[in-house]
């Protein structure tokens, strides 16, 4: 099966998550899969791929400032297609807008420890009923927060700076997280 390489961006509601990923997605070579949903898995076998993603359908959600910036206003939510690839995810971007940051964008790496809460933060599937599954949960996440390069990502939050902020993104992702786009293909199995 052909493999690929995904990156996932993170955070609170409204930091711009959605917006970020549809206009890096636009870029040559990239490619949305998915919007306010990821489904993942853990594989704790050497050499096995380390955190595969899973197919969930989704559409595009931008909200209407956003929407207007990419001129798809006037069209229905885009269905996002996922690929036919095995998918493992390669790094997440925490991310923080501000409208008064000085620059487009700046990246730091997240130690486990500091990346944990925040990811768990975007877990929406805790239950106290279930407490085996919060404890397979809670696993999944920490390995997620090990496995995984984890950056936060504070960025100018202005359409002004948009594509220099995109650019910086693929730049960061070439050269510290060893990806060259959102979706690469990697090989065959």
């Amino acid at each position: 099966m052909t493999t690929g390489d995904a990156v996932a961006f993170t955070g609170p509601t409204h930091a711009g998550k959605s917006t970020t990923a549809y206009g890096v997605g636009r870029r040559e070579g990239w490619r949305p899969i998915c919007d306010d949903t990821l489904a993942f898995s853990v594989n704790r076998t050497a050499g096995s791929g380390g955190v595969r993603l899973h197919s969930i359908p989704n559409d595009s959600r931008l909200r209407p400032a956003s929407a207007e910036y990419y001129g798809v206003s006037d069209r229905p939510q885009e269905t996002l297609e996922w690929p036919d690839l095995d998918l493992h995810l390669k790094a997440v971007y925490v991310i923080e807008g501000d409208e008064h940051f000085e620059q487009p964008a700046e990246f730091s790496r997240l130690r486990g420890a500091e990346a944990l809460p925040l990811l768990l933060q975007q877990a929406y599937a805790l239950s106290f009923t279930l407490p085996k599954y919060n404890q397979q949960l809670m696993k999944d996440y920490l390995a997620l927060a090990t496995m995984v390069p984890v950056f936060r990502l504070r960025y100018r939050r202005s359409f002004d700076v948009a594509e220099e902020l995109f650019a910086a993104i693929a730049g960061h992702l070439a050269t510290e997280a060893g990806v060259t786009c959102v979706l690469r293909e990697a090989g065959r199995n």
